[in-house]
């Protein structure tokens, strides 16, 4: 997911609301799924993957391109910012974590 700017990139990010643990939960999937979690921090972005149940266009296969899975992100909702900002969350991130960017 990229961000338009690094307000809304930072509050996403400290509020936990896309952190490895959350993508579980809104997907309904095992942590062992999520095959590379990235914050990267230069792109405001924060990427997900995680592995098929079975191969791209095998029978069965409801998207054969993997880019017909943002569905359920379309209803996340993110914490408001309080006047003293958003501390992040227990959970944001851990596991194969990576945070890329200046300062990191």
């Amino acid at each position: 997911m990229i961000f338009a700017d690094s307000a809304a990139y930072d509050r996403v990010w400290r509020s936990g609301a896309l952190s490895r643990e959350a993508v579980c939960r809104i997907f309904g999937i095992a942590p062992d799924r999520i095959t590379n979690y990235v914050e990267f921090d230069p792109a405001l972005a924060i990427k997900f993957a995680f592995r098929r149940l079975r191969p791209s266009g095998s029978p069965g296969d409801g998207d054969v391109f993997g880019s017909q899975q943002y569905g359920p992100l379309l209803d996340l909702e993110v914490p408001p910012c309080s006047e003293g900002g958003l501390q992040q969350q227990s959970g944001g991130g851990g596991g194969n974590l990576s945070r890329v960017g200046p300062g990191v």
